[in-house]
């Protein structure tokens, strides 16, 4: 469910920094979701193992 609320804010977030031009804030942001996506993706491997 994170992934889903996480693109609710993340995708505006990354075409209002498009348009102001800061690069290096995108792949900030970028870098970010795709850390708390893995993260997520080993808790839910973590928990189908133990169950």
């Amino acid at each position: 469910m994170i992934g889903i609320a996480q693109l609710v804010y993340v995708i505006p977030a990354l075409i209002v920094l498009r348009l102001l031009g800061r690069w290096e804030l995108i792949k900030g942001v970028i870098l970010g979701g795709l850390i708390t996506g893995l993260l997520n993706l080993g808790g839910w491997f973590l928990m189908q193992s133990l169950g």
